[in-house]
């Protein structure tokens, strides 16, 4: 279970299985996920790669596990398209790609 409260974060990372994954809050803050579509998949890793260089060379099946922690405005300059969602009590919120901030 997680809790949506202040200065709580989450790494970017791969969900179980490659499935899908379902959020829904209960109580606490609104939580803000930052998403990169599929057809963004080998952008993202790439751009992943180029900024955890060191540590991919020691795992590189690094974004397997949840430990990185990557801005999406610097995912967004190296071309990857990234999505800000907020999840509300009562629903979700897509906003535009931060490209366009």
């Amino acid at each position: 279970m997680y809790v949506g409260m202040k200065y709580a974060t989450f790494c970017w990372h791969y969900e179980d299985l490659m499935l899908f994954s379902i959020n829904y809050s209960h109580w606490g803050q609104p939580k803000l996920w930052y998403c990169v579509p599929e057809e963004d998949l080998e952008k993202f890793e790439k751009a992943c790669k180029k900024k955890l260089a060191g540590l991919v060379r020691k795992d590189p099946n690094i974004l397997h596990d949840m430990v990185t922690m990557i801005s999406p405005a610097y995912l967004v300059q190296n071309g990857v398209s990234s999505f800000a969602i907020h999840n509300l009590l009562l629903g979700t919120r897509l906003q535009d790609s931060l490209a366009s901030r």
